[in-house]
């Protein structure tokens, strides 16, 4: 029973990966946009080290203007800031705090291959 549940399993993720053949095109970001299009501006996610000090954090964050620090489970933080630092400063600002900054970044559904636009 088992191995039959497998067989089918594979069948079926070998048929959702089939495509008409037609290559697609890559999405195009406006020029002199850059990276910047992909994220969200002034939003981030971050992982504390353990141990970190919530108000030490808020307070390395008030200088940019923090909106909110709101807890989203598994360790991980999302930050709102009204002045947006850009995410290398932020890094290095909460360097000794946060193990990981980065955006938070956009992320766009893409069509199924051969499906209509």
């Amino acid at each position: 029973m088992g191995i039959r549940i497998l067989s089918l399993l594979i069948v079926a993720l070998g048929l959702a990966g089939c495509g008409n053949g037609a290559p697609r095109q890559p999405e195009r970001i406006p020029q002199g946009i850059g990276q910047e299009a992909g994220r969200v501006p002034g939003e981030y996610l971050l992982t504390p080290r353990n141990g970190y000090d919530e108000e030490r954090l808020r307070q390395r964050l008030e200088e940019y203007g923090l909106v909110s620090l709101r807890a989203l489970g598994s360790g991980i933080w999302l930050v709102r800031l009204r002045h947006d630092p850009g995410p290398r400063a932020l890094a290095a600002r909460l360097e000794p705090l946060a193990i990981r900054v980065q955006p938070n970044y956009l992320y766009r559904q893409q069509p199924a291959p051969g499906a209509p636009k």
